[in-house]
């Protein structure tokens, strides 16, 4: 009887622990899932006060507790940024109208849910500009044919309501040069496509062009045989044309002279090189020789 209580017992002992060891189990389960929703709270909270930020230096003001709500539901990766961030609904298909021009109509999904690139923040604002002000000219339309319809316009009215109508053309075509839709391929017949905007189209000339010289500011590559640098003879000459070639942008032809030039100099300084080595070597032959006959006293 006392044995089968002794083995009851530790049963009893081994069930309570093992219920313990489940509950701490969970407990660190738990502590961690909380850790990792901080760790993500934290990041969404990061990407609303950067996106914040880059919308007050451009003049955009926003709401930073509506943006890591944004933040978190859309889970957009750091070089992205949500369309609501920026554009109303309204102003959002006030752009979408005016690229996709008479598909408007057949539209079926907008995509108002979906992201563009950051980069592309500063003319992103520029077309949000336009399409509130697109709004705001409809508005003001609306309000002059009303009256007009009722009981007519002057000739001040009827001249302000046509300037309205020519600043919505203006502005819808200005809208035109900075947003395009991105092809997503397409897809059982469904073509998929991105409202995005043109990163350079906003960038003055000059800035753009100098922009493109850092880039390929060297020209086109030419071909060269591979060259020892560490015996390569040179001249002042040589560092003078050298330096000139990396910083000026030369047409290919008188690149390519420039550098036959080059090689013609490096090729001479070596055939230099070779005969003074040569000479070197025929003196050091001649000491020897008289050193040795005068070491064994041999006329």
């Amino acid at each position: 009887m006392e044995v089968v209580l002794i083995i009851l017992m530790l049963s009893i002992s081994l069930h309570l622990l093992n219920g313990i060891f489940r509950t701490s189990i969970n407990r660190k389960s738990h502590h961690s899932d909380e850790e990792v929703k901080e760790n993500e709270k934290e990041k969404y909270v990061e990407q609303a006060v950067k996106w914040h930020t880059l919308l007050k230096e451009l003049g955009e003001h926003s709401d930073l507790d509506e943006l890591v709500r944004i933040a978190e539901e859309s889970h957009v990766s750091d070089d992205e940024i949500p369309y609501r961030v920026l554009l109303t609904k309204e102003e959002f298909h006030v752009v979408l109208k005016q690229t996709l021009k008479e598909r408007y109509e057949n539209l079926e999904l907008d995509g108002y849910e979906g992201e563009f690139t950051i980069d592309n923040l500063t003319v992103a604002v520029h077309v949000k500009r336009l399409a509130a002000y697109i709004l705001d000219l409809q508005t003001s339309l609306l309000m002059l044919e009303e009256k007009e319809q009722a009981f007519g316009l002057s000739p001040e009215g009827t001249a302000k309501k046509n300037q309205i109508k020519q600043d919505i053309v203006e502005s819808e075509e200005e809208i035109g040069k900075y947003a395009y839709l991105k092809s997503l391929g397409k897809k059982n017949d469904i073509i998929s496509e991105q409202l995005s905007f043109r990163q350079f189209v906003a960038v003055e000339e000059e800035e753009l062009l100098e922009m493109v010289d850092s880039k390929i500011g060297n020209g086109k590559p030419v071909f060269k045989n591979k060259v020892d640098t560490v015996n390569t003879p040179t001249s002042p000459a040589l560092v003078e044309l050298n330096k000139f070639m990396s910083e000026n942008k030369l047409p290919d032809t008188i690149y390519n002279e420039i550098q036959d030039t080059i090689v013609d100099i490096q090729k001479k300084l070596r055939d230099q090189d070779k005969e003074k080595e040569y000479d070197k070597l025929l003196t050091e032959a001649k000491i020897l020789e008289q050193t040795a006959r005068k070491y064994h006293q041999i006329k």
